[in-house]
């Protein structure tokens, strides 16, 4: 017999397993398993099926087909960012190991059993999801991965209790493992736990080298929870530590900005801010963030027409920032520009109830992210104030949630016409 081990970590979404497999001597499969470990996952898939059509019950070549495809729907899904895309090798990669499970049930393993959670997890049947991950962690309750997709999984079902002992079980496992970690922190926040999850993160964070590529990860984690707490010393002091250790790293600069903002330090935060635009603010709605507080800054300086030029330039961005239009409403009276000012308040009176509807549907979709009636609303409120691109994201969730609802069509329409105008 021979032994080959493969493991492969894809880093989007729920973690790939890794997989262990005794293989018949094939010279065959011996040579596709050597370009699976070399990532042409392609080739494989389609010279497994042609291996399959002449040996359609071999062990092995079933085995190596769902981790094939299982591989190429992870990478499909890390390039576009739409687990959607992926559908079909994740069904693929399914029927093989479920074959498998039928010819060989001695061959399933804790990995096989992860995959076909992940993949009924993306198909959005969150009951047999669940039921997979359970048996991958009976099979190895030792295995921190198992625990971490059986956390993803109950998350998806809504069974918030059972995601939070999975992660807290999955992080005594790999006591270092800094994204399982952040997984425990944000689902105690969201049990209402902001104590213990800055405790957990404080406590990971004295086990981190200061050249720890996941570090920065962990201080703005535990900013942003000292931020809901009001905290705003802690939270700055946790920030700028994170700045100091990734300096490249946009996001930090502007949240280290915001903060000091916060605190009254305007003109320390105003350099940073201008330093976050420097290294490059690549989502829009970071940019509009930056734009509207160097613009309330330049307000506070008495600049009001640099104050107007950075709150212009933030509403362009962002068409339905509250702040922006308001505080930019005032700057304008202050310049006699009464007319301008009316219509923008207007159009903020027009905003708010839409805005207020966002905020209620992500603040439910915390406490049960399957929420059917709450995505739909968020979506279609999304959707009608331009924010496409962020429509479509939750769009996608709807999807993997519940990829029968009939109301996907519809959204999905209402998206495509709001992108044309």
């Amino acid at each position: 017999m021979i032994s080959i081990l493969l493991t492969l970590l894809l880093a989007s979404g729920v973690e790939a397993p890794s997989w262990t497999l005794q293989l018949p001597p094939d010279p065959r499969i011996i040579a596709l398993e050597v370009k699976l470990s070399s990532g042409e996952f392609a080739t494989v898939t389609r010279e497994v099926r042609t291996f399959l059509e002449a040996n359609p019950d071999h062990p092995g070549a079933l085995h190596l087909l769902g981790r094939a495809t299982f591989l190429a729907g992870k990478s499909i899904e890390s390039a576009s960012g739409r687990p959607s895309a992926a559908l079909g090798a994740y069904r693929e990669s399914e029927r093989a190991f479920e074959r498998l499970r039928q010819l060989a049930p001695e061959m399933v393993d804790t990995r096989v059993e992860q995959s076909l959670a992940i993949c009924a997890l993306r198909r959005g049947a969150n009951a047999r999801a669940m039921e997979r991950a359970s048996s991958a962690v009976l099979m190895a309750p030792g295995n921190a991965i198992a625990h971490r997709i059986r956390g993803e999984c109950a998350l998806a079902s809504g069974l918030a209790v059972e995601a939070l002992s999975s992660f807290r079980r999955g992080c005594q496992l790999l006591p270092g493992d800094v994204d399982l970690h952040l997984l425990l922190a944000s689902q105690l926040l969201a049990s209402g736990k902001p104590t213990e999850a800055t405790e957990l993160l404080e406590g990971l964070r004295s086990r981190l080298s200061s050249r720890s590529m996941g570090l920065w990860k962990v201080l703005l984690k535990v900013f942003r929870i000292r931020l809901s707490v009001n905290d705003i010393e802690g939270a700055t002091t946790a920030i700028a530590e994170a700045a100091r250790l990734s300096p490249e790293e946009p996001v930090l600069a502007l949240e280290h900005g915001s903060a000091l903002y916060q605190m009254g330090k305007l003109e320390d935060a105003r350099k940073e801010l201008l330093r976050a635009r420097e290294l490059g603010l690549a989502a829009t709605g970071s940019a509009s963030v930056a734009a509207r507080i160097l613009g309330l800054i330049e307000r506070h300086r008495g600049n009001l027409l640099a104050a107007k030029r950075y709150l212009e330039e933030a509403i362009s961005l962002d068409s339905a920032d509250l702040a922006a239009l308001r505080s930019l409403a005032g700057i304008l009276r202050r310049l006699d520009e009464e007319e301008e000012a009316r219509k923008l308040l207007e159009r903020f009176r027009t905003l708010e109830p839409t805005m207020r509807t966002i905020r209620h549907s992500r603040g439910r979709l915390q406490i049960d992210a399957t929420n059917r009636e709450a995505r739909v609303t968020l979506v279609a409120a999304l959707a009608s104030i331009g924010k496409i691109d962020e429509a479509r994201m939750e769009l996608e969730k709807l999807r993997k949630f519940h990829p029968g609802a009939a109301e996907i069509r519809g959204l999905s329409e209402r998206i495509e016409k709001g992108s044309k105008r």
